[in-house]
């Protein structure tokens, strides 16, 4: 069961003004809410463009994070591709880290297939994990085990010589095992929550985590996925498919974590947009009782779209010199989504331009970041 968190020391304020990020307010009916800033941003994986490659957006993609200040972020594209002996997600978990980021865990609880590519990173001084802990299950290891690894710790005149010892060690530390677990975050697959086949496509992970207003105690949910960017009959019925399937997964996400009714955030690439997916998967969110933010009454930057490739300018192949402007409603098809009292205050499609073009100190991606601010009600366990 849930209370409504008691040490509200903020004036009354409406709905529609801008708050700092996190900051306490109430709202017209006398409940506390928080003012949180989420942002998602598709960052481009490292192998989507020949002419803009990885170690060349790299800084620009945690400038325009870091730029943004969001409490959290939600990427997509930055999967484990291998990368000048890493991977892409690992190298933008580390610049991040540099930034002041975290990320909630690092669990790879994907199956084998899935590209995961769709990761959360918040504003440790902002928000903290929330943890849930249960015991993990694992069948306990005896006290010790006999391991036969390669020795790391050789004696100087055998440096550099190959060498194999049997050493004691207790099973425990070498196997990692632990008693319990943190269910409060995870990763899993989008096939697995479809009741359909996929084809040909291939499977996409969805990322989650609770997290945890530290000024109020308030939880939410955010949730980062990428669906299948496939432009075919088949791609349009795994993406409504995941669409209709997520609400559903979310709700008892949360009833099995005695979470019911916490706000929850989905962000991500959708691959969908109303001018042509019109009951696309943005529209299945909707339709589910979730917001979208773009519904905010103040909206920045609305008449560019959140993606830099369209038919107008697609011989840039998604990094045009200067964005292009709509003459009604922008292509988007990076979205925040938001339910379980949350009202959206702001959106805005991040642009960084100099003299009408894009900065290449921030051209990080084929995507422009996403920025919104929402007010949520404060929800304390």
């Amino acid at each position: 069961m849930y209370r409504a968190a008691v040490s509200v020391s903020a004036v009354l304020l409406s709905l529609t003004g801008l708050q700092p990020a996190t900051a306490e307010h109430r709202s017209s009916d006398g409940l506390p809410r928080i003012t949180i800033t989420a942002a998602t941003y598709n960052v481009c994986k490292v192998n989507c463009s020949t002419k803009y490659p990885w170690a060349q957006r790299r800084n620009a993609v945690i400038r325009t994070i870091a730029e943004a200040a969001p409490d959290v972020v939600a990427v997509q594209e930055a999967p484990t591709l291998p990368w000048r002996g890493t991977t892409q997600w690992a190298d933008l978990t580390m610049l991040l880290s540099q930034a002041g980021f975290q990320q909630p865990s690092d669990r790879d609880g994907c199956s084998d297939g899935c590209t995961r590519g769709a990761h959360l990173y918040f504003n440790p001084t902002r928000v903290r994990p929330y943890s849930i802990m249960r015991p993990s299950g694992q069948p306990e290891p005896p006290a010790q085990c006999m391991v036969y690894l390669n020795n790391p710790n050789l004696p100087e005149d055998m440096s550099g010589r190959e060498f194999r010892d049997w050493r004691t060690y207790r099973c425990r530390d070498f196997l990692g095992y632990s008693a319990t677990q943190d269910v409060g975050v995870g990763m899993g697959s989008q096939r697995e929550l479809t009741a359909i086949g996929w084809g040909p496509i291939q499977d996409r992970n969805v990322s989650w985590a609770y997290l945890q207003d530290i000024a109020t105690g308030g939880i939410f949910l955010a949730v980062s996925v990428h669906l299948p960017t496939e432009k075919t009959a088949k791609g349009e019925d795994v993406r409504q498919s995941v669409a209709r399937a997520l609400p559903g997964w979310i709700d008892s996400l949360n009833a099995d974590r005695g979470l019911t009714g916490v706000p929850v955030l989905i962000m991500g690439d959708l691959n969908s947009y109303a001018a042509r997916q019109p009951r696309g998967a943005q529209w299945i969110l909707g339709q589910a009782g979730y917001v979208d933010a773009f519904e905010a009454p103040d909206r920045v930057n609305a008449r560019f779209g959140t993606v830099n490739y369209t038919p107008r300018i697609r011989k840039w192949d998604g990094f045009p010199p200067k964005p292009f402007k709509y003459a009604r409603e922008a292509s988007r098809i990076d979205y925040v989504f938001a339910t379980n009292g949350v009202v959206p205050l702001r959106h805005e499609v991040t642009l960084h331009l100099v003299g009408g073009k894009f900065d290449p100190a921030y051209r990080g991606s084929d995507h422009n970041l996403v920025r919104t601010q929402l007010s949520l009600p404060v929800v304390a366990r």
